[in-house]
């Protein structure tokens, strides 16, 4: 059968929601010891057009054949070895804590105790512990199947059935998890997104008075608590290897004999073959996503779609917010240059000071408004890798950078990052991050018959470390000796200087 485009990503889903197929059916019917009470909740599968960074956009419909079956399956644990597994945030690209004045958190404090795990032999280890009653008692809650194709969000969800009223609150809470498993276009993996919403331990208020603060409430052990509504986004490269994952979940749900929720996720790689066991189910899915696309089209349907999964919505909805948070400033800052593949201005979230950081980003909120409406991922992160260019090449000029950030600009652009004038040339000449790269090799290879010894060093030295082979090439050698090599260059491999 020949391999579909979408074999590729479920792949990291195991950095997400991914668990392994549904569990045998000894699992499922395994008894409660006596005293342990499962959450009461229900369960949904529901499908929409775009990624949890985009949320819900209008798409044309994918092909049938497209989508790739997917389940996942929930099972209340009363205990779980926690050290047994690797956790999730050590994968995490963003979390979010949602409804916040600062929504950017560096960890979370529903999701930081999840634990997962994609290796075969860990999962059978631990279905084989759960069977034998080693992590306590155990109860199936449900099982759910769903279809996905790229460009296309699978959301499945466990909601408490009944909602119930807190101490000193405005009204009830129904606690709930969500996880979102997202295709992307063109083989490049998934997205996973771990919502949970439930009560947490009250974090220390700098002002009680502060009036935009969280309520807080006492638990019945006198401890102060609060409501907390997380999301953990994990965006994974594509890997055909992997068809099943486990997540292990502290239980949001209110049932104090329920610690964790094991969520087991499997997928097929590849749609089964006309005719085949489980083909009819998967077209019943299959028709079920569709018709969920179909329900939730946008009500403007004279508006181009954006299929490209990126996350441009984010940057608006709130990186833009984070940019001007100044205690979210650097880690949204670092996320929306990360996902677009801005290196220079990624370097720059990690090294540069505060005061640089701000006045980045003072730069960068302008193009990014005004392009809110036509932003891509080559877009978003063209506009981010500019700016941070400019605001360097403006300091080279005013001849106020600093040693470290000039060694940045060197080490993205080598011998032309050394002037300011250089750069601001290049800048109006392209027209996207990997145009600008090959710009760079483009000067460089000029720099290499620079008068200066030192120069043609620096730009060798940076080429060589680019994998541009420049043999029998001597940056200090003679100068007619340094221009037959690059003549030999040019007949050989097409090298221009």
């Amino acid at each position: 059968m020949k391999p579909s485009h979408n074999s590729l990503p479920f792949l990291l889903l195991g950095i997400f929601f991914p668990v392994l197929g549904i569990l045998t059916s000894g699992c499922q019917t395994t008894i409660p010891a006596q005293g342990f009470k499962r959450p009461l909740v229900s369960s949904q599968v529901s499908h929409y057009g775009g990624s949890p960074l985009s949320g819900e956009i209008a798409l044309p419909p994918p092909p049938r054949e497209s989508f790739i079956p997917v389940s996942v399956t929930f099972v209340a644990l009363e205990d779980f070895p926690v050290d047994s597994l690797s956790p999730l945030s050590e994968n995490a690209s963003l979390i979010l804590n949602a409804g916040s004045t600062n929504p950017f958190l560096s960890t979370g404090r529903l999701t930081r105790a999840i634990r997962m795990t994609r290796s075969d032999q860990e999962i059978k280890d631990i279905k084989a512990d759960l069977e034998q009653g080693r992590f306590g008692s155990h109860a199936a809650l449900s099982t759910l199947v769903g279809s996905v194709a790229p460009g296309i969000t699978s959301r499945f969800t466990l909601k408490s059935v009944v909602s119930r009223r807190i101490p000193n609150w405005y009204e009830r809470i129904r606690e709930s998890m969500e996880l979102e498993l997202h295709l992307k276009e063109a083989k490049k993996g998934a997205i996973v997104a771990i919502s949970v919403h439930g009560v947490a331990p009250a974090e220390a208020s700098k002002n009680d008075d502060d009036p935009d603060a969280t309520p807080t409430f006492l638990d019945q052990e006198g401890q102060r608590q609060t409501l907390v509504e997380e999301t953990t986004l994990i965006e994974t490269q594509a890997d055909s290897g992997a068809t099943q994952a486990l997540l292990v979940i502290p239980s949001p749900f209110a049932s104090p004999s329920c610690r964790f929720i094991a969520t087991f996720v499997s997928w097929k790689p590849t749609p089964p073959e006309p005719g085949s066991a489980g083909f009819s189910a998967h077209e019943a899915h299959v028709s079920r996503a569709l018709h969920d696309l179909s329900r939730r089209k946008s009500e403007d349907d004279n508006e181009e779609p954006d299929t490209s999964g990126l996350p441009a919505q984010l940057a608006l909805r709130q990186g833009l917010q984070g940019l001007e948070n100044p205690d979210t400033r650097r880690n949204s800052f670092a996320f929306l240059s990360r996902s677009t593949k801005a290196s220079l201005a990624e370097n720059l979230s990690l090294s540069a000071s505060d005061p640089f950081l701000k006045e980045l980003s003072r730069r960068l909120l302008g193009p990014l408004a005004a392009s809110r409406h036509a932003l891509t991922e080559d877009k978003l992160g063209w506009i981010i890798e500019k700016a941070a260019y400019k605001l360097l090449a403006d300091l080279q000029k005013e001849d106020s950078i600093t040693p470290s950030l000039e060694a940045l600009l060197v080490a993205h652009a080598g011998e032309a990052g050394r002037s300011g004038e250089l750069i601001g040339d290049v800048l109006q000449q392209v027209n996207g991050i990997e145009e600008l790269h090959r710009e760079w090799i483009q000067e460089n290879l000029i720099f290499l018959e620079d008068r200066s010894p030192s120069a043609r060093l620096r730009a060798f030295d940076w080429l060589t470390g680019q994998g541009k082979v420049l043999e029998g090439y001597d940056p200090l050698g003679p100068r007619e000796e340094r221009r037959e090599s690059l003549r030999n260059l040019v007949q050989v491999s097409g090298v221009q200087p």
